[in-house]
């Protein structure tokens, strides 16, 4: 999230700044993806349990570290409307 941020990625809304204790970053890794992100940490589970929307491949986006690992990740957000987009 950070480096979106850092590289003038617009509509990034956040509260935390990276310390999960918020879900304005919550979005949905594709399920592609989901194994490479790295394992959850006690503290996003716990935040996740706040979202109503939480699905298995939620994640908080402030909690992925990019590596180039993750060269074409692809994640979804909730759209207003209600449907991942």
């Amino acid at each position: 999230m950070d480096f979106a941020v850092d590289h003038g990625i617009a509509g990034i809304l956040s509260q935390c700044g990276g310390a999960c204790i918020c879900t304005m970053c919550h979005c949905y890794i594709d399920e592609e993806w989901f194994d490479r992100i790295g394992p959850i940490s006690y503290d996003e589970k716990e935040m996740l349990e706040f979202v109503p929307e939480c699905r298995k491949t939620s994640r908080l986006a402030c909690q992925v570290i990019v590596t180039p690992m993750l060269d074409g990740l692809t994640i979804h957000i909730e759209a207003e409307s209600g449907n991942t987009t």
